[in-house]
């Protein structure tokens, strides 16, 4: 028997399908795990025996790239946590911050309403945004939009330690909650309706309208009479 993409006749050979003649050596089994793990390279039809067309089975195991992104991807969602938090508990524990304000009847209520309102509108806003960009690059674009609330945080964290006004919490929803998680969430929400109501217009536009062939010119053929 050979294998059948070099039509070597090794004394080992390696079935990696249940039809017949799917049968390769160990240099063309490793040459073929290697097309399928390039990235560059990556196709549906690799991932199928080249004989009969059917899906491969495949033992996986995870390699340095998986654990650098599976360590980055908490890390970013740690950071993101931890900077909210810190604004938020260092308002609630603050001596100077009197209630009730304007906005907050009390600390407990200020604490409740903040952590649920960033981490909420945090992950909508997050998950419309990503699901409306079209982009194949999506683990890439979460982590931006993270940075991005790492920034934010900080730099109004800084701004509330420094500054001297007594009401803390109403200028952290003005400065912070406001434009940084109210506005993006009301906006893409609008996005997303609207998207929507013109996917279904479309949607009904091509279910119930009748379709007429354009005419790009009419041609009067001259037909002598007999």
């Amino acid at each position: 028997m050979t294998c059948y993409i070099c039509k070597d006749e090794p004394e080992v050979l390696y079935k990696i399908c249940s039809c017949a003649d799917s049968l390769l050596c160990i240099e063309c089994l490793e040459l073929s795990n290697n097309n399928i793990n390039g990235r560059d390279t990556y196709h549906e039809n690799m991932l199928k025996c080249s004989i009969c067309r059917q899906f491969l089975e495949f033992n996986y195991y995870n390699n340095k790239d998986y654990y650098k992104n599976v360590v980055t991807f908490h890390l970013m969602k740690f950071l993101t946590i931890g900077f909210e938090l810190m604004t938020i508990f260092y308002i609630y524990y603050l001596q100077n911050q009197l209630y009730p304000t304007k906005l907050y009847a009390n600390p407990d209520f200020f604490l409740g309403n903040a952590i649920f309102q960033v981490w909420f509108l945090r992950y909508t806003t997050k998950c419309i945004f990503i699901k409306n960009s079209n982009t194949n690059h999506e683990e890439l674009l979460d982590y931006q939009l993270d940075s991005i609330y790492i920034i934010f945080n900080i730099l109004f964290f800084i701004i509330l330690y420094y500054s001297s006004d007594s009401d803390i919490a109403d200028l952290y929803t003005v400065m912070v909650l406001m434009p940084l998680y109210y506005v993006p969430f009301f906006f893409f929400i609008m996005v997303d309706v609207l998207l929507k109501y013109t996917d279904l217009l479309d949607d009904y536009q091509k279910k119930y309208t009748n379709k007429n062939i354009k005419v790009k010119s009419v041609i009067y053929n001259n037909v002598s009479e007999v």
